[in-house]
């Protein structure tokens, strides 16, 4: 019985040795041959596997988001008998070459910030004759790497003024491109406007269509428009966006710089003038990669202007027929930066009040900036007139004596905007003549308000 025993292990022992030294021959006997390294949500890799002898090759399992995709070639004559799983007759030694592809798994399975592992190791499972066999990668698996960053903007804009801010966004992935349209999102603070979107060329820009989520998608066409972080144009009609080659001294990531044409729409410096910028790239309708993140705040300008009015009459207070009453407005700038696209109001009844006398109406014809030389500059009011003037009927004459007086055109109300720009300190004074008409009765002759302010500015001042 002890002989038995000891026979029996000494079989099992034989049996043993035999399978580990069959598993080890095929192991042997299928290896990698040459592989193409694999970008990302790229194009198609071929890959090479060698096999010394005749039997059934499957190819198992590929690395996570690779996709079979077809057999290309083999030096034998193979025989493809399944395609899921990948299934392949060889009459004997061979190299059989097949095509793979990468989607976004491939590179989430190595990113930690979703979870992946980065020390992953790639490997492709197959069996042959039935027998398992795994087979790291020798290629490489290259994902592209958008990053967003300032390339120009302005230093303290003033509020309301248009600005430009020039951002881009750089292919920083080594030996990887990007083949499918990219997005570019922004949000803004609560007093940031956009006003459009562009995307720089070497010669000029292109408009980009900003959606309801003020995102923009930069086409594929468009990528012959990179520039790299010179602002040299690299970009070439390939329609991808490169990064660089580590085996080319002369390689640089290509960028797209994308303006932005931004509004501060408060004078308050303590305003939210917040930019969020965010890029990504992707697949197949998956996004690979986290968002690129990049804020940037805006410190307005630390010149605010501020307006003061005063008014004074050239004439007495009582109704005249024989001369307009020039109306002269002061319009001072007390503040400490430039004041444009300041509007001016005036109209000659109080808000709420009608003014039923009829009697007074100001000739928007002719008003004018009145400078410092003595020289007149004309005030187009046209865009803002309401040309209501009646005439009651004791005073049918006002009309005549009007035009007799050389006047242009009647209104009762007008707002324009100035065509100057007011500096620190400066005051400038705007005459409207007003018509005053007293053939028959003459009451409520200075019942009128004016008003001033910039645009949208929270600084207005009125004088009544």
């Amino acid at each position: 019985m002890e002989n038995f025993g000891f026979g029996l292990l000494l079989l099992k022992m034989t049996i043993m040795s035999f399978c580990f030294f069959y598993t080890t021959q095929l192991v042997a006997q299928v290896s990698n041959g040459t592989m193409g390294d694999v970008v990302v949500c790229g194009g198609i890799s071929n890959w090479e596997v060698e096999v010394e002898q005749s039997g059934t090759l499957v190819i198992q399992d590929l690395p996570p988001g690779f996709t079979f995709e077809g057999l290309v070639t083999s030096d034998c004559g193979v025989i493809m008998t399944n395609i899921s799983p990948p299934t392949f007759n060889v009459p004997g030694a061979c190299i059989i070459t097949y095509s793979v592809s990468a989607d976004c798994d491939a590179y989430k399975a190595r990113d930690p910030q979703q979870g992946g592992d980065p020390n992953f190791s790639f490997a492709v499972d197959y069996t042959f004759n039935n027998v398992p066999i795994s087979l790291d990668l020798i290629s490489e698996t290259n994902s592209p790497q958008l990053t967003v960053e300032l390339s120009a903007d302005v230093n303290s804009p003033n509020p309301y003024e248009p600005f430009i801010r020039v951002i881009r966004v750089c292919q920083d992935g080594l030996d990887a491109y990007i083949d499918d349209p990219i997005e570019v999102c922004t949000s803004l603070g609560a007093n940031v406007a956009i006003l459009g979107a562009a995307l720089q060329t070497s010669g000029g820009s292109i408009p980009l269509t900003l959606n309801s989520s003020n995102c923009m998608t930069i086409n594929t066409s468009q990528f012959q428009h990179a520039l790299n972080r010179q602002e040299n144009g690299v970009g070439d009609f390939s329609d991808l966006l490169e990064g660089s080659d580590p085996n080319d001294n002369n390689s640089t990531a290509e960028c797209l710089y994308v303006e932005f044409e931004l509004q501060l729409e408060s004078c308050d410096v303590n305003a939210d003038f917040s930019q969020e910028i965010t890029s990504t790239w992707g697949c197949n309708g998956d996004v690979c990669a986290l968002p690129s993140v990049f804020n940037i705040n805006s410190n307005v300008s630390n010149g605010i202007p501020f307006l003061e009015m005063e008014y004074k009459s050239d004439e007495d207070e009582g109704c005249i027929n024989e001369s307009f009453r020039l109306n002269k407005v002061f319009i001072t700038n007390s503040g400490t930066g430039p004041a444009a696209n300041v509007v001016f109001n005036m109209t000659n009844m109080r808000e709420g009040l009608e003014h039923w006398y009829f009697n007074s109406t100001f000739d928007v014809g002719s008003v004018y900036i009145l400078n410092a030389d003595g020289s007149q500059t004309p005030i187009d009011t046209d865009p803002g007139r309401i040309t209501n003037y009646t005439i009651r009927g004791s005073q049918p004459e006002c009309h005549d004596r009007f035009d007799a007086l050389g006047g242009v055109e009647q209104s009762t109300s007008f707002e324009t905007v100035l065509p100057i720009t007011i500096e620190p300190g400066q005051t400038i004074t705007i005459v409207v003549p007003q018509f005053l008409c007293c053939e028959s009765s003459c009451h409520s002759f200075n019942t009128w308000r004016m008003s001033s302010g910039m645009i949208e500015s929270q600084y207005p001042r009125f004088l009544w």
